[in-house]
């Protein structure tokens, strides 16, 4: 019992050291610095994991994050903005392919932003209003109206019409290929 307890141990220190090597992108955001972890941003086939009621554990987000939009796009899942641990405001894009099991960084929204909305159509994503700041920024927060595209075609991200009013974490649909954005919080709560 005490020879399995000593070979698990030494298995999990090789292990602990073999992922401490491994090289690792620094992601930089303002006063944020966050570190991609490859090591799972690619994982098992989609489904290979065991199931319960139909629901199976996908691919761990390699960076963290909360307040943060979601959109399906071409078959991809796009995470955008939001806050990492520490709750300092966003721009990064985190995109995941299920049918290679394997998450990637996308295009950097044009400004740290959380409580967003996005909506996927036409083949392009676009994110619509959202907060500034706030948070742990120590600044208060600023609610805005843009609206920016990006076309994964072209690249980055282009300004298009803004709201009538500047809000953040409403809900949104798209139809008839029109976005519709409904509720959320605008300045004063």
């Amino acid at each position: 019992m005490k020879r399995d307890r000593m070979t698990v141990g030494a298995a999990l220190l090789l292990a602990t050291n073999a992922a401490a090597q491994q090289p690792a992108t620094p992601v930089q955001d303002n006063e944020l610095v966050e570190t991609w972890n490859e090591r799972v941003s690619a994982g098992a086939p989609v489904g290979s994991a065991p199931e319960f009621d139909g629901w199976s554990l996908g691919l761990a987000m390699p960076l963290a994050r909360s307040e943060h939009a979601v959109a399906e796009l071409d078959g991809k899942i796009w995470v955008l903005g939001g806050y990492p641990p520490g709750r300092l405001p966003s721009n990064l894009v985190q995109i995941y392919d299920p049918a290679a099991s394997r998450w990637s960084l996308g295009p950097r929204l044009p400004q740290p932003i959380h409580h967003t909305m996005v909506a996927a159509v036409g083949g392009k994503l676009y994110v619509i209003g959202g907060e500034l700041d706030g948070a742990s920024s120590g600044r208060p927060e600023i609610f805005v109206a843009h609206v920016w595209e990006h076309d994964p075609a072209v690249g980055g991200w282009v300004q298009r019409a803004s709201m009538p009013t500047a809000r953040s974490g409403g809900g949104k649909a798209v139809v008839g290929g029109k976005i519709y954005v409904a509720g959320g919080r605008p300045p004063g709560g």
